[in-house]
């Protein structure tokens, strides 16, 4: 057990000192949209994502994210924030609350963010059939859930671009807007 606490520890620990290698060698870009203590809000809705099992019908998710700049990694940006939504067919409602984390690269183009990041909270479900089941239960739960996502943004000005995000998460697609708050 002692043998395996120590490689997690030196494991973790050399992957911090990479990613402080890095963040010292990569040179900022002064047109780069997140920075750090940068603060990122997005909102937009899109094809969502069924948690229980495949209906038939159209499910519709709607999500909105914030995300501050905190620690510079290469090139990019990590950030740190949260994200609320909800995805809902017919059937069912599915609330979700969840910390996530990206790293945000420019590729050196104006106006221009693109990242990826992973996702990890809970979602509410709830059952709108009328159906109960053995137990009486309606199914009505809470669980966790925790999703990976992949985005670009444009930015028409300082403050305010579009934005697209796809994967597993409250949304598949998901377009909306997003502003630069600092």
């Amino acid at each position: 057990m002692t043998k395996t606490l120590t490689t997690a520890a030196f494991g973790f620990f050399s992957l911090f000192l990479s990613f402080n290698s890095l963040a010292q060698t990569g040179k900022p870009d002064p047109e780069a949209i997140m920075a750090r203590g940068s603060i990122l809000f997005n909102a937009g809705g899109g094809t969502g994502i069924s948690h229980e099992c495949p209906h038939q019908d159209f499910i519709y998710g709607i999500k909105g994210a914030l995300e501050y700049g905190i620690w510079r990694a290469g090139s990019g940006m990590i950030t740190l924030g949260g994200e609320i939504g909800s995805s809902n067919d017919n059937l069912s409602h599915n609330f979700f609350l969840a910390a996530r984390s990206a790293w945000h690269y420019g590729w050196h183009v104006r106006r221009l963010d693109t990242y990826a990041g992973l996702s990890l909270g809970v979602r509410y479900y709830i059952n709108l059939d009328d159906v109960y089941y053995l137990d009486g239960s309606h199914h009505d739960q809470v669980y966790p859930v925790a999703g990976a996502f992949v985005g670009a943004s444009y930015f028409l000005n300082r403050h305010f671009g579009f934005n697209v995000e796809a994967g597993f998460d409250i949304s598949i697609v998901q377009v909306g807007i997003i502003f630069k708050l600092r």
